[in-house]
C-alpha cells in the first residue's frame, strides 16, 4: 500500500471519529442552553402573566404551586395544567391592547386582533 492511501484512510478515520464525538456534543450544549432557558422562564412565573401552553391555549394566571398552575381562559372558566406544559409568557402592549411575545418558542409572531 502506498504511504498516500495510508494517510488518506487515517484522514478518514479521524473525520469520521470527529463527526461521531463533536456533533453528540455540540447538540448536548444546545439542549442544555434551551433547557436553562425554559427553566429561567418558569422560575419568572407570577400570577396576571399572560401565557400560552403547549397546546396553544392562551390564559392568564390567577394562581401558582409548585407543579400546578391555575389559568383563566374565560371569563368564569379557570383550569389547572401543569407548570411544564407553559411554553411562552406573554405581556401586553402598553400603546394598542395588542398581545406582544416576550418568550417565544416561534421566530417570528404577529400580533393578533381582538
Amino acid at each position: 500500500m502506498d504511504l498516500w492511501k495510508i494517510l488518506l484512510l487515517v484522514l478518514l478515520a479521524v473525520l469520521v471519529v470527529l463527526y461521531l464525538v463533536l456533533i453528540p456534543l455540540a447538540r448536548r450544549g444546545a439542549m442544555r442552553k434551551q433547557a436553562a432557558k425554559f427553566d429561567e422562564v418558569h422560575a419568572k412565573l407570577k400570577a396576571g402573566d399572560q401565557v400560552v401552553l403547549a397546546d396553544g391555549i392562551v390564559g392568564k394566571i390567577k394562581e401558582l404551586t409548585s407543579d400546578d398552575v391555575q389559568l383563566t381562559i374565560a371569563a368564569g372558566v379557570t383550569i389547572t395544567v401543569k407548570r411544564m406544559g407553559i411554553v411562552a409568557v406573554e405581556k401586553e402592549a402598553a400603546n394598542n391592547g395588542h398581545m406582544a411575545p416576550v418568550h417565544s418558542t416561534s421566530g417570528t409572531t404577529t400580533p393578533s386582533k381582538s
